[in-house]
């Protein structure tokens, strides 16, 4: 049953209405494009506002709905966010845990 909502809540109104609003990168897809098609750099929260009061009903940005699948949006935002900073601490530490390995003067290990 659970799985039935969550299909169900993927493909809501409410959903990609959250999505366009809080997805940084669907923000600078859209500005890309229109600066592709116009030649002028639209700042991004020009487009989210944008987005919020003129391109999306607002049945679709208000609600108990709507919050939801904010909700559901931003935390899975917030999870990618903390997988990518500590993968980022990951990596420092193995750089500057590495033991240097003799080398030839060439570049090169022995």
């Amino acid at each position: 049953m659970a799985e039935y909502r969550d299909k169900k809540d993927a493909t809501s109104r409410f959903m990609v209405g959250a999505i366009l609003l809080r997805s940084e990168a669907v923000n600078a897809v859209i500005r890309r494009e229109i600066r592709r098609v116009t030649d002028i750099m639209v700042p991004a929260d020009t487009i989210e506002k944008m987005l919020r009061v003129e391109v999306l009903k607002r049945e679709i940005i208000e609600g108990v709905q709507a919050d939801s699948a904010s909700r559901r949006v931003q935390r899975c935002a917030d999870k990618t966010m903390r997988k990518e900073s500590e993968h980022d601490v990951d990596i420092d530490k193995s750089i500057d845990g590495e033991s240097q390995a003799p080398s030839d003067g060439m570049g090169l290990i022995k």
